[in-house]
């Protein structure tokens, strides 16, 4: 007597688990690392990146800066550099130096001035966007606790408009290579 081989009786939908999985996983790791970074550093931008010359030698294009947010004025010093909303244009972040700190009714402002002589031979005006040219502590992201040097060139990079259709395609080729890894390398079941 020999023993029939029956046919894997697993429904249809058993074998989507695994690309399921899979795109889940992606998604997550592409996308899910930025909430407890925020989190962590209490900041809605907690990695920002130099996207203009003003603050060279010390940081340059395509330097991606490490921001921590800040909850007290006070904490805040001259010659801290700090990330803070452009007065003059919304959703434009600016990193640059503080320059000097003041107290008007009850309100701090900060002024700032990026590191670049030749860009930025003087501290930054922002009037009349706010009440003496200065940046209101409202207006501040966070203060820069670090950075690596040139990892922020894939982020510049992502801003071009072929940017997200290429890192769409970069996706859709792992998960495509990962699948049939998965199914290339997956053991035979024995009987």
């Amino acid at each position: 007597m020999t023993k029939e081989r029956k046919s894997d009786p697993a429904p249809e939908y058993k074998r989507l688990v695994k690309p399921i999985v899979l795109v889940c996983l992606v998604v997550a790791v592409t996308y899910g690392w930025m909430y407890p970074l925020r989190f962590a550093l209490n900041t809605e931008n907690p990695l920002v990146v130099v996207i203009s010359e003003s603050m060279e030698p010390n940081l340059r294009v395509g330097d991606l800066c490490l921001v921590r947010g800040v909850d007290q004025p006070q904490t805040l010093q001259k010659g801290d550099i700090i990330v803070f909303q452009s007065p003059r244009e919304l959703n434009k972040l600016i990193i640059h130096r503080v320059n000097d700190i003041t107290q008007i009714d009850g309100q701090w402002y900060f002024q700032t001035k990026g590191d670049n002589n030749q860009t930025n031979p003087v501290p930054d005006d922002f009037r009349p966007y706010t009440l003496n040219g200065w940046v209101p502590f409202y207006s501040i992201t966070g203060k820069v606790e670090g950075w690596v040097s040139y990892i922020g060139h894939a982020f510049i990079e992502l801003q071009k408009p072929i940017g997200p259709i290429l890192v769409g395609d970069a996706l859709r080729i792992a998960l495509i290579v990962a699948y049939l890894a998965l199914e290339y390398f997956r053991p035979e079941k024995r009987a």
